[in-house]
């Protein structure tokens, strides 16, 4: 078996999902068996670790990969190293014809992210990857949830191309000492007790702080709020109409390494995962990794995928937030009961067993 894994496009998708590929790719080496191959077609900037093996090679794309010459550059890489299989996290992207071709979708959510304004297009983007969908051989998703939501909105004709592998998790993400702690809590400028909030818009997160804003714990407890640097200036009105001037941090989650990140979650008091979209959030799966607790908001994904092992609430629930948040700051009992089920559920997903899952898909093309 000989694989072409197409990552020319992963700084195009979101941050969370960047490190979940880029820890999934450094997962890769132990899973590795005689005779297989991959080819790794990657941007010559692209931040994914260069690992050293044999079976492993890497290719540059010298082309921007919005133009037509992506596609024939595509095929000039196939010609020459003659993958047996292609796989893609990106299905804006045109996989080839010539061989079995995979996509492993996480979200579906940034598919149209980039399309600002316009029904037109929007439809024309629709079109597209409901092409690319037909051409392809099948379709990785980390949940079954998340594979209904893509047949729903692209077509029944696609139900038979779905595979469910559940993702793992990279061992960066773990429990930390005091001190590891207090060294990136001091670098951040973050207090001692600290709860951590993520999110990519401002309408996830308006919930939560405003919940955070009426707990009466609030003076105690800083909130930082890990996402893109765009939304640190969104936030300020918002910020001041929770009463929460003073106690918001902001980390721009493009400059976060897998071990800040992890740090950060394993010092937090409890972690806040509130998309109201209900794709793959590797977030919580990283924390509870880390060792704190997760509240987030409810969907079919996060059900499946982590039971009873964090607190769900409804999306745009205030009372029902703040409830879950002072729930977890009272009771040490269900913070331990939580931190357990938690590292439980770890202990039961990780990136061999994912990779090998894929090699069992890819081999039944």
């Amino acid at each position: 078996m000989h694989i072409l894994f197409d990552l020319r496009t992963i700084e195009r998708l979101p941050v969370a999902h960047q490190i979940d590929l880029m820890s999934m790719w450094d997962r890769v080496l132990p899973t590795l068996e005689a005779g297989m191959q991959i080819t790794v077609f990657i941007t010559s900037d692209a931040k994914l670790p260069r690992l050293e093996h044999p079976a492993l090679r890497y290719v540059s794309s010298g082309k921007n990969h919005h133009r037509k010459a992506s596609r024939e550059e595509l095929f000039a890489v196939i010609k020459r190293h003659q993958p047996t299989h292609y796989l893609s996290p990106d299905p804006r992207l045109p996989p080839p014809r010539e061989i079995p071709s995979f996509f492993l979708l996480s979200e579906m959510s940034h598919l149209f992210a980039d399309v600002k304004k316009g029904l037109f297009k929007r439809w024309r983007r629709f079109r597209v990857i409901h092409h690319h969908l037909s051409i392809v051989t099948g379709v990785i998703c980390p949940s079954r949830a998340l594979f209904v939501r893509l047949v729903a909105t692209f077509g029944w004709s696609f139900r038979h191309k779905g595979h469910v592998v559940h993702h793992g998790i990279h061992p960066a993400f773990r429990t930390h000492t005091v001190n590891e702690i207090t060294l990136e809590r001091r670098a951040f400028l973050i207090p001692r007790s600290y709860a951590i909030l993520l999110g990519n818009n401002l309408e996830t997160l308006k919930t939560p702080l405003y919940a955070l804003g009426r707990s009466e714990d609030v003076s105690a407890i800083t909130c930082v709020i890990v996402g893109p640097s765009h939304l640190n200036n969104d936030l300020r009105e918002t910020i001041r109409e929770a009463h929460l001037e003073g106690l918001v941090r902001f980390i721009d989650d493009d400059l976060l390494t897998m071990q800040q990140l992890s740090t950060l979650y394993s010092g937090a008091v409890v972690t806040f995962e509130p998309s109201l979209n209900a794709d793959y959030r590797p977030s919580i799966l990283q924390s509870m990794a880390s060792g704190t607790p997760v509240i987030c908001a409810a969907s079919d994904d996060n059900d499946e995928l982590y039971g009873n092992s964090m607190l769900v609430v409804h999306p745009t629930n205030i009372t029902e937030w703040l409830k879950a948040f002072e729930m977890i700051t009272l009771s040490s009992l269900l913070r331990e009961r939580l931190t357990t089920r938690g590292f439980e559920c770890v202990a039961e997903k990780g990136w061999g067993k994912t990779w090998r899952a894929i090699y069992d898909v890819l081999r039944q093309a």
